[in-house]
């Protein structure tokens, strides 16, 4: 399929393209992400394996003050955190902790005013609110509600990615209501919801 025949013409171009060639990180991310697209169709594990390691190649190309550098932290990010998803409880705290500690750092390179800052504090506060789940440490939830206002505040009323970031912060209020039993906690947090909803076009 398209996806197959992707990842074949980018490995054919990888093989023309050495080590330390100008262009080889640019088709590394490329080759990474077409990987990353075939294991979210198959779950094949060792794509997401093979797509995270060029990910990794890319970054070490891609140093502090790279124009592309907020890019590939996202992307790896991003990959990490389908790694934890996968894996089992053994060993996927790495994962998690990695790819937040990584888009940390994407934050910081996206200053306000970033077209591309909402989406990766989004990204943030589901990470946090994971890590959340699995320490109870409600610091870390109060952490992610901040995420979730100020990412709110970056993302247009018609912007279809604010239905999700509602959605996941309606979530995140719903887990502080359980916490302090506070009506108006849970009120937004169907608010939120019915906003969300809204926002989602009917097939």
């Amino acid at each position: 399929d398209d996806i197959d025949q992707s990842i074949q013409l980018c490995q054919q171009a990888l093989a023309f393209l050495p080590e330390r060639h100008v262009d080889r990180p640019a088709a590394l991310d490329i080759y990474a992400g077409a990987l990353v697209d075939r294991f979210q169709t198959t779950s094949d594990a060792e794509d997401l394996s093979a797509a995270i390691q060029c990910y990794r190649t890319v970054l070490t190309r891609r140093s502090v003050g790279h124009a592309k550098r907020d890019n590939t932290l996202n992307n790896l990010a991003l990959a990490l955190f389908l790694q934890y998803e996968r894996k089992g409880p053994s060993d996927r705290q790495l994962y998690l902790r990695e790819a937040i500690e990584l888009q940390r750092e994407v934050i910081s390179l996206r200053p306000p005013g970033h077209p591309n800052r909402g989406s990766s504090l989004s990204n943030l506060s589901n990470m946090v609110f994971n890590l959340f789940e699995t320490s109870s440490s409600y610091y870390l939830l109060d952490e992610c509600l901040t995420l979730d206002k100020e990412a709110l505040s970056l993302i247009s009323n018609t912007c279809l990615d604010r239905a999700e970031i509602l959605g996941h912060a309606s979530h995140h209020l719903h887990a502080l209501y359980f916490h302090h039993g506070r009506e108006d906690d849970l009120c937004t947090a169907i608010n939120m919801a019915r906003a969300a909803i809204q926002l989602i076009p009917e097939e």
